[in-house]
């Protein structure tokens, strides 16, 4: 399979390279030296004569490129000029740099509200396990105290009624 894919890329190369010189050294040998003296020798036959014997073909790659643009419209340059209308709306603009800095400005004070949202955000949470903190350590503390206050109430009752005992008999 690879070596089919070679050859084929290798044929399709050489091809490529080959076919435009054998075209040229045709056109050479066989088409007259420029266009406007073939105009003329086309224009000056006389109707009864037949058209040359030998005519240049095209390539092709020649071909090819007449079927996807058969008018020979000149893409390049249209881009260009769109390119050049597309530059002269858009940055030689002084609308679009009040446009870009106005932009600019909103999104930085957009990227500034959303930091100061995120530092707010973090911290309401550690103020949150602060307070969370905070509270434990009450609840603690308070469960503490009611342990001691109910141990030294124990206490108290137990020599209450100690003393009562010693008294009573």
């Amino acid at each position: 399979m690879k070596r089919e894919l070679a050859i084929v890329v290798v044929v399709v190369v050489s091809a490529t390279f080959i076919s435009p010189a054998i075209a040229q050294q045709h056109a050479a040998t066989l088409a007259p030296p420029n266009t406007a003296q073939a105009a003329r020798l086309r224009a000056s036959a006389s109707p009864r004569t037949v058209s040359p014997l030998y005519t240049r073909r095209d390539t092709w790659y020649e071909f090819l490129l007449k079927q996807f643009n058969p008018d020979d419209f000149d893409y390049g340059t249209w881009l260009e000029q769109r390119r050049q209308a597309f530059l002269d709306a858009s940055l030689r603009s002084t609308y679009f740099h009040y446009s870009a800095a106005v932009t600019m400005a909103l999104f930085v004070l957009a990227l500034l509200y959303a930091k100061q949202r995120i530092d707010h955000r973090r911290s309401m949470w550690i103020t949150a396990e602060m307070m969370t903190d905070l509270y434990n350590h009450d609840a603690y503390s308070r469960q503490f105290a009611r342990e001691a206050i109910q141990k030294y109430n124990d206490h108290i009752e137990r020599c209450n009624r100690a003393v009562e005992t010693g008294e009573h008999g």
